[in-house]
């Protein structure tokens, strides 16, 4: 019997090794790194809150929550519950301001940097002491010369997305 199975493992073909041993890391290992107690299963996303005075887009907010609850929703097993959820996360724009970049030799910038920061906080109704409250902060530039108005909606995008990355990952992967 310990020959037929020497014989055997030794006809496996190298993409059968390859295949059982991904199965044998899937198993143990996460490759997005995500940590979540296995007895939280829900969550809610509030909509996110405007604390700033300044002209802020409309759907903004609503990009910030909907992307927020996306990534959750996609990316871990845990469920919507909008009644008594087990993780709350609840949004703050606190600014939306444009600044001018340095100025250059010829007494002008020659780039603008878009800024947004928002807080977060976080609870966690199964262990409430894994709960937190931070800001996040990220910033895109865009030529001086152009118009917020015509770089804005990619500008935000890009400034989104960096967000709900550290946020996601402050939540779920410990880092």
């Amino acid at each position: 019997m310990k020959w037929l199975s020497l014989s055997l493992i030794n006809t496996w073909t190298p993409l059968s090794w390859i295949i059982v041993s991904a199965a044998a890391l899937y198993s143990c290992y996460s490759f997005k790194g995500i940590s979540i107690d296995p007895n939280v299963h829900t969550y809610n996303v509030k909509v996110f809150t405007d604390h700033t005075s300044a002209g802020v887009p409309v759907n903004l907010l609503d990009n910030f929550t909907v992307a927020l609850d996306k990534r959750i929703r996609t990316e871990t097993r845990l469920k919507p519950n909008d009644e008594s959820p087990d993780l709350v996360f609840k949004g703050e724009l606190l600014s939306f301001r444009v600044t001018p970049g340095p100025i250059s030799n010829e007494e002008s910038t020659t780039f603008n940097r878009l800024e947004v920061s928002v807080s977060i906080d976080y609870v966690n109704h199964i262990n409430p002491k894994d709960k937190w409250k931070q800001t996040f902060s990220h910033y895109e530039e865009f030529p001086a010369d152009q118009n917020l108005s015509d770089v804005q909606d990619e500008l935000l995008k890009q400034i989104t997305n960096k967000l709900i990355e550290d946020i996601f990952n402050k939540a779920f992967t410990n880092w």
